[in-house]
């Protein structure tokens, strides 16, 4: 091997590992949907979500579950969530279900978004989105988790019923306490975005440390033999 064709191959092999050490992307997968396809929801029927102070005049927040098939770690929650009246906000919360209190929505708070904007009721089909980005959240195969959707001040909202048929039993606040709702009229819309788990990783700089000091001892026997 010439020194020349040799230095060659030695920066090609550095560029080729650069390039395959840096970040990969990979893109979301779904890990619970019950949305549908045009339109994505029931833009007209759904379940209350207000204040005593709202219009509504009664406090009622709603929880619905969701299992995922297989581990992801969270990247994104959509929600089907419109605005009647009052303060145009809500509060997103991710737990766990609570075994000691039936499997309802007051176990551990994964995280917690404070959620504005939501398109105004009767209107279709735009989606309230949380794009999660903090340190990973795992979400375990066959454990149930929960989103739970309150509102403050007097807000007055409606999640939206999806129209893929999706129905379980889920959870509704009164101001006392969480109760059981069969899901009769079908579950809240909403889907659950995430990336199966990264592997671990040797660091990209010990890769190509290591990497190096091979081609290195390739160079030099190939500059033992040209000369």
């Amino acid at each position: 091997m010439s020194l020349r064709h040799a230095r060659s191959f030695l920066w090609l092999a550095v560029l080729i590992l650069s390039t395959a050490l840096l970040p990969m992307t990979s893109q979301a997968e779904t890990v619970y949907s019950d949305l549908g396809s045009s339109p994505v929801y029931d833009a007209n029927h759904g379940y209350v979500l207000s204040t005593p102070t709202s219009t509504e005049g009664i406090t009622q927040y709603v929880a619905m579950p969701f299992t995922p098939a297989a581990d992801y770690d969270l990247t994104q929650i959509d929600l089907a969530i419109e605005w009647v009246s009052g303060v145009n906000s809500f509060t997103l919360d991710l737990v766990t279900a609570d075994p000691s209190n039936h499997g309802f929505p007051t176990g551990s708070v994964l995280d917690s978004w404070t959620v504005v904007n939501m398109p105004t009721f009767n209107t279709c089909c735009s989606l309230d989105t949380v794009t999660y980005a903090g340190a990973p959240i795992l979400l375990q195969e066959n454990v149930t988790y929960w989103l739970r959707v309150e509102v403050s001040d007097d807000t007055y909202a409606v999640w939206d019923l999806n129209n893929t048929g999706a129905t379980h039993p889920f959870a509704a606040y009164n101001g006392i306490t969480w109760k059981n709702d069969s899901g009769s009229y079908g579950d809240g819309a909403f889907d659950v975005l995430g990336n199966p788990p990264a592997l671990p990783e040797p660091s990209a700089a010990a890769l190509l440390g290591t990497a190096l000091t091979a081609l290195l001892g390739f160079f030099r026997i190939g500059l033992r033999k040209a000369n």
